[in-house]
């Protein structure tokens, strides 16, 4: 999310280097939208977290060419780590009960009574 905050910061700053307009400058501005749109989709769906990567890395990727060099690149590098992150990163996982600890089955019989 951070490297498509940059990138899109690079896109629309009022540097007069580099200006796209028309379906470059469209590219320019969806590219970094939709990488940041994954980074919250990675966050809030953990479970579909390789497609989320795969996509976050072509756009990345092509970053280079659509937007400024991909924020001059510092935005390219940091999609590129975020990246590497997120995809060795696992979601946490329920602990499992410890070894040799059996759970009581809940009984739907009632207690004794005295």
């Amino acid at each position: 999310m951070l490297a498509g905050g940059e990138i899109f910061a690079a896109g629309i700053a009022p540097l007069h280097v580099i200006i796209h307009y028309g379906l470059e400058g469209l590219a320019g501005q969806a590219v970094p939208i939709l990488m940041m749109v994954c980074g919250l989709l990675l966050i809030f769906s953990p479970e579909q977290r390789t497609f989320y990567v795969i996509v976050s890395m072509m756009l990345t990727i092509g970053s280079w060419i659509t937007s400024n060099l991909g924020g001059f690149v510092l935005g390219l590098l940091l999609g590129l780590v975020g990246c590497s992150f997120a995809f060795a990163w696992t979601p946490r996982r329920k602990p499992a009960p410890a070894a040799g600890v059996q759970q009581q089955p809940a009984s739907s019989e009632p207690g004794p009574t005295a």
